[in-house]
């Protein structure tokens, strides 16, 4: 599944918008959330870090994956570092977690593999 956030930034009102979108039916958005936020406080999540930052734009409403909050807050500083109002938009599939998933698997092969090799060591192999 295709998702969509839209990052809207207004200085002059104070607010920064972010909206999520998913592709609920094939080819066509569907808006899940708008939540707006006070920016100087998103200004100030920002000089204190991306994990602040992701700590700020989490609410009840937004609460995305790890994956996509990381990607989300890098979106929201790379706007906040502009001088004009503007938006960005960043999609993202779910595909992308399941590829990481499966790197996280076969590094858990390796570890068994290098594990049996370790137990050999262990093993009595002298005559009684």
């Amino acid at each position: 599944m295709k998702q969509k956030y839209s990052v809207i930034k207004n200085e002059a009102a104070g607010r920064l918008i972010i909206q999520e979108y998913a592709e609920l039916d094939k080819d066509m958005m569907s808006q899940l959330y708008e939540t707006a936020y006070d920016y100087e406080a998103i200004l100030s999540a920002v000089k204190q870090g991306k994990n602040s930052l992701i700590m700020a734009l989490r609410t009840n409403n937004c609460y995305p994956p790890s994956i996509y909050a990381d990607r989300l807050a890098e979106c929201v500083m790379e706007l906040c570092g502009q001088t004009a109002n503007q938006s960005l938009e960043l999609v993202l599939e779910d595909s992308e977690i399941l590829s990481s998933e499966v790197e996280e698997l076969e590094l858990i092969d390796t570890i068994d593999e290098d594990a049996e090799e370790i137990e050999e060591l262990f093993e009595d192999d002298f005559k009684e």
